[in-house]
């Protein structure tokens, strides 16, 4: 019954439910149909014009000899609040070393940043070149990407650099953080972690 339902076009549909309106059931299921039916042409639609869309903006763009490809993704990402003001943290770019006794041989080097407050927002994340060797033979020459990440560990009122990644996974890597099938960035999140953008190319692993 269901699949024979779900040949019907909309208008059956609608007679079809006009003819038993006391079986709410089958009015039920007539209803998702076309529900599903409406929000599927709404999806192709969309899909349609973000399609077109980005060919136009790809087809205005120059091409720089260095790009070789374009990845876009929909991403969960942090970004600063600039409205709201800014407070002072301490960011820790040596910890302290201690002794054989135990005790601190080297003092902890800090310096204080201003810094503004960060929430998460689902947005557009562009990298290039990515999966592309752009060194020669076996050798990769490392390429700044809008992935590049840049890691301090929150330790009371204290943040200690943990290091500059060309991507989160990589950061969970190097610290031996199990990310399984979840978000790296929110694996380093929970673990305490404060992620902010690096575009250089100086990364502590790759």
């Amino acid at each position: 019954m269901d699949e024979l339902i779900q040949a019907m076009s909309d208008q059956d549909l609608i007679d079809f439910k006009a003819k038993n309106p006391t079986n709410e059931s089958l009015n039920t299921l007539i209803d998702g149909i076309l529900a599903k039916r409406e929000s599927d042409v709404v999806a192709v639609k969309l899909l349609d014009k973000f399609t077109k869309e980005v060919d136009k903006l790809i087809a205005k763009l120059p091409h720089p000899e260095t790009v070789h490809n374009v990845y876009i993704r929909w991403a969960e990402c942090e970004v600063t609040d600039e409205a709201a003001e800014a407070v002072e943290v301490e960011i820790v770019d040596e910890p302290a070393k201690l002794g054989d006794d135990g005790t601190t041989a080297t003092p902890a080097v800090a310096h204080m940043e201003s810094r503004k407050p960060t929430h998460k927002v689902h947005q557009w994340v562009v990298d290039l070149n990515k999966g592309f060797n752009v060194g020669t033979g076996n050798k990769a020459t490392p390429t700044a990407t809008k992935r590049g990440i840049t890691l301090n560990k929150r330790n009371g009122n204290t943040l200690e650099f943990a290091g500059n990644f060309p991507s989160a996974a990589v950061g969970c890597k190097h610290l031996s953080i199990d990310k399984g099938s979840d978000s790296a960035v929110r694996v380093l999140q929970r673990e305490g972690y404060i992620i902010d953008a690096y575009t250089g190319t100086d990364y502590t692993a790759s």
